[in-house]
């Protein structure tokens, strides 16, 4: 077998790195991956250097280099054509933010949102990918526990936010959630959010039965950009 490589390597603490909540320190994150120390810092200077992983302090997380390759591999046209539509008209009956996460095989990815009016002010457009690489957000809590929850105050002192959980025909685990200012009763938009997600799983069966779901996982994108096709 001939020894692995340099983009094996930086594949496999990609994969590491997605594989839990960020950011994550070097020596962690080498565990992780199976690699040496020393190999995985060297590592991800070069994929700083790329934009594919950022620095947090002494700390790690993805890249927005890397989040946008995830947009451009995401859920078919006829999908996000029904899901965005919805999000929108909650977010602007709410002013809430609204965001659908999927997980698939330890990534996790927004694979659209809309950003609602109460929070526009309140809190900076670069902090959106925060909840994805906190273990405290309502996305993960929701996929740990595999219902629904809410989260206040933990990535951010003045957004709550509420989350539910819903399965995708792919096999893939979605999390639909909402954000408002931590001033406002996010319990009571909870029914809303449960009718939106109902909303969209049944749609995404319908999708599946047309077969056009086949052709998208986040998996299945990942293997697709890889082989470069």
């Amino acid at each position: 077998m001939k020894p692995a490589g340099v983009i094996h390597h930086a594949f496999a603490l990609l994969r590491a790195l997605n594989d839990g909540p960020q950011p994550v320190g070097v020596s962690e994150l080498a565990q992780r991956a199976g690699l040496p120390k020393t190999t995985a810092h060297r590592l991800l200077l070069q994929l700083e250097a790329e934009g594919a992983v950022e620095r947090h302090g002494r700390q790690w997380g993805t890249g927005a280099a890397l989040h946008g390759l995830a947009r451009r591999t995401g859920p078919p046209p006829a999908f996000v054509d029904f899901l965005h539509p919805r999000l929108q008209m909650l977010a602007e009956g709410t002013g809430a933010s609204l965001f659908l996460s999927v997980a698939s095989a330890g990534t996790v990815q927004v694979v659209d949102q809309f950003n609602g009016s109460q929070l526009i002010d309140r809190v900076p457009a670069q902090t959106s990918s925060q909840p994805l690489q906190h273990p405290g957000s309502v996305i993960w809590k929701a996929l740990r526990e595999g219902l629904a929850t809410t989260e206040r105050g933990a990535v951010h002192p003045a957004v709550s936010c509420i989350g539910t959980v819903l399965g995708l025909p792919s096999g893939e685990t979605a999390v639909l959630s909402l954000a408002l200012p931590s001033d406002r009763a996010i319990d009571r938009f909870k029914p809303a959010l449960d009718r939106c997600a109902s909303a969209i799983g049944r749609e995404a069966l319908k999708i599946s039965r047309r077969q056009y779901w086949a052709a998208w996982s986040p998996q299945v994108a990942g293997d697709r950009l890889r082989a470069g096709k």
